[in-house]
């Protein structure tokens, strides 16, 4: 049985050297699953200001019952 309160974590990028990366992270609140979301993506802007390059980037959080985004 699903809890109606789980939130999914889900990204997928591209880096411009043509890696793709995606997953999926769980999160019990939408408040959890958005400070996950924006710490992750700070930490994945200051590795691509190193690399020089600049990916394609789609993050979401999904409430895992609906499938639906916020």
């Amino acid at each position: 049985m699903l809890n109606a309160s789980m939130w999914i974590f889900v990204w997928l990028s591209v880096a411009a050297h043509g890696v793709v990366s995606s997953g999926t992270i769980e999160f019990p609140t939408k408040e959890a699953c958005e400070a996950g979301k924006k710490s992750w993506g700070e930490m994945y802007v200051t590795q691509t200001e190193r690399g020089g390059s600049a990916p394609y980037l789609d993050a979401k959080c999904i409430q895992k019952q609906t499938g639906k985004p916020q």
